[in-house]
């Protein structure tokens, strides 16, 4: 058949060049030099192929409604496929060519090595300044040297990937909604990743907790009380609290924690956005919590509107989903969702929301449909979106630690 999909990927059969494989939006095969393709698997994503053996492929992809993920092997050139490993993939996957029995994949917390031909996999990520990688790079004159590429710049190794040095700036996981030159992202320090605070818009950093984190998030009415999710495998995390600007942190509870939101009329009233497990609530500051819907879904973020803190959106893979009874029921709004959103406090309707890699949207109609606004941006992987209720100025965060701004409702930004 013609292919009819976009491939990010294609690998040449080193002992046949009219076979070609190919990974993107479809995983195909192709046996007359690319004329026509065949489906070899139900699932997408990246493909790699053993240079020394190609009935041997490796498959990072995942299926389009996420209830299938990981990292694949089939030994039979694509005719049968086992599932070797749960990481969620969110890159490459590469065979050293020296040593084909090392295989290495991005994936949304790191990277994950196999020594055993794809058969086991492990996290590879001390001092990985990068989550989310996107490309996992092998130098070709030393495959002990490799490259990482992902939301918080270029990370590179030197054994294998036992230990990462950072080589470009951290990004920014959230900003402080009373001093937008207040942020907080992940750095890495001493041969640790750490959360670490900015208070010159990104200009210099200093670590405020010692361990790997994910999303955080700041109390609107106290921003010396931070929530922080410290991951502690590719799917899970521990949430932690401080209520002094970070100089002491406690565990509050095992979560799998993607965002979190806390309730502007009451800081007790936390909704975090989960993996595959839909949206989580609690009323008594992190404590305990329950699922209050979109069960199965990834849900990227949670909003509350503050006029009216009843109601709640849910940015999820499948979509933009609204409550209007604090979580409890919902309705979907649009198939497409930012990452994040913001809600104009002049004008109900109007929202703003970031995206990973294609800059700022905004919707004037409650966020059924959206449209790119993103004239003046040179950086489109947005990490954090905020607004200043007094001014209405729109700030964001981006790649590498900078920080825009926006007084004509992201019609233009600086």
């Amino acid at each position: 058949m013609q292919l009819s999909t976009s491939l990010l990927q294609i690998f040449l059969d080193p002992t046949d060049p009219d076979t070609l494989y190919g990974g993107g939006s479809s995983t195909s095969k192709s046996t007359d030099g690319g004329i026509t393709w065949q489906p070899i698997s139900a699932l997408y994503g990246a493909v790699a192929v053993d240079p020394t053996d190609p009935r041997i492929i490796f498959l990072a992809g995942m299926s389009g409604d996420l209830r299938e993920f990981g990292i694949y092997k089939s030994t039979d050139a694509g005719g049968t496929w086992k599932k070797v490993a749960d990481y969620f993939p969110a890159g490459n996957i590469v065979v050293d060519p020296e040593d084909t029995r090392t295989v290495y994949s991005g994936a949304v917390t790191g990277i994950a090595k196999s020594t055993d031909a794809g058969e086991t996999w492990t996290r590879h990520s001390r001092g990985l300044s990068t989550m989310n990688v996107s490309l996992a790079s092998i130098a070709p004159s030393d495959s002990n040297i490799l490259y990482a590429t992902g939301s918080g710049g270029v990370s590179k190794s030197t054994d294998a990937g036992e230990h990462w040095s950072e080589l470009r700036p951290r990004t920014v996981l959230a900003i402080d909604p009373t001093d937008p030159d207040t942020v907080y992202g992940p750095g890495y320090e001493k041969g640790q990743r750490r959360l670490m605070r900015s208070t010159d818009a990104g200009e210099t950093w200093v670590a405020i907790l010692n361990q790997l984190t994910g999303p955080m998030a700041i109390d609107p009415n106290n921003p010396n009380v931070i929530y922080a999710a410290v991951s502690r495998s590719i799917s899970s995390s521990d949430v932690y609290k401080t209520t002094d600007g970070g100089l002491r942190w406690t565990s509050v509870r095992t979560v799998d924690a993607r965002f979190f939101t806390i309730d502007p009329a009451d800081s007790q009233i936390i909704y975090i956005g989960t993996f595959r497990s839909g949206v989580y609530k609690s009323a008594d500051g992190g404590r305990s919590w329950r699922g209050v819907g979109l069960s199965g879904q990834w849900v990227y973020s949670v909003t509350i509107d503050e006029e009216n803190p009843s109601i709640v959106y849910a940015a999820a893979i499948n979509g933009l989903h609204k409550s209007e009874d604090r979580g409890e029921r919902w309705e979907r709004l649009s198939t497409f969702a930012p990452r994040m959103i913001v809600i104009d406090p002049g004008t109900r309707d109007t929202m703003y929301g970031s995206t990973t890699g294609r800059g700022v949207y905004k919707s004037v109609d409650g966020g059924r449909t959206w449209e790119p606004r993103n004239l003046g941006l040179t950086v489109t992987l947005i990490n954090a979106i905020t607004i200043a209720r007094d001014t209405g100025r729109l700030y964001i965060a981006t790649a590498g630690a900078s920080v825009w701004f926006s007084d004509d409702q992201a019609e233009t930004w600086q």
